[in-house]
């Protein structure tokens, strides 16, 4: 059995535009963690119900080898707490 290498990478995004997509990036994770509703690429993510700081989640998954080539696209509709997630899985 062969076993494919990867890292992940974190980031914590609060404010809107273009996030960096890492090179050989399999598959990422976004996770809604502030106060604000948040676009990722035309998907609505909503803030968790109050006491909690974790909202919302999507996940865009590669399979075997594959790479990703889009674009990472935040919007936050307001800027009372943004706080957004990103975990990108890169192949090694």
């Amino acid at each position: 059995m062969t076993f494919q290498p990867y890292n992940i990478s974190v980031a914590i995004v609060n404010k809107s535009g273009f996030v960096p997509v890492m090179d050989n990036c399999n598959s990422w994770m976004v996770t809604n963690t502030g106060a604000d509703i948040v676009e990722v690429n035309g998907m609505i993510l909503y803030p968790g119900t109050v006491g909690t700081n974790l909202g919302d989640s999507k996940t865009i998954g590669g399979n075997q080898n594959e790479v990703y080539k889009g674009n990472i696209i935040v919007a936050f509709r307001t800027l009372v707490a943004p706080a957004l997630e990103i975990v990108q899985k890169t192949l090694v």
